[in-house]
């Protein structure tokens, strides 16, 4: 599959995103719920925005490859699948890592 992604690209990606999620996650103050709502909606939003845009991008090579390629008919769900999979496991250990670290935080 040639969607113009490579692996560094990736783990650069990842390494970016983790660590935003693990900053807003760790600077939840549960003290204050509005602050901590907002932060939440924030990472949901994100987390929710990027898996749309991965979905849209495999969607979109899959229908570009069917309509100019000539050949039989392929489908990128499986590989779409598996990247929001990974991801959506990453978020959980990004999540569960955070928490983690906030009450051990707060222990000390």
């Amino acid at each position: 599959m040639n969607v113009g992604v490579g692996l560094g690209e990736i783990f650069v990606f990842l390494l970016i995103y983790g660590l935003l999620m693990s900053f807003l996650l760790r600077s939840m103050a549960v003290s204050r719920k509005r602050g901590y709502y907002l932060k939440l909606s924030i990472l949901l939003v994100l987390y929710i925005s990027i898996t749309i845009f991965i979905w849209t991008r495999y969607k979109a090579e899959e229908n570009h490859v069917n309509s100019h390629s000539g050949l039989d008919p392929i489908s990128y769900t499986n590989e779409a699948l598996l990247m929001i999979g990974g991801f959506t496991a990453f978020n959980l250990l990004l999540i569960v890592v955070g928490v983690y670290l906030n009450k051990r935080s707060n222990h000390t």
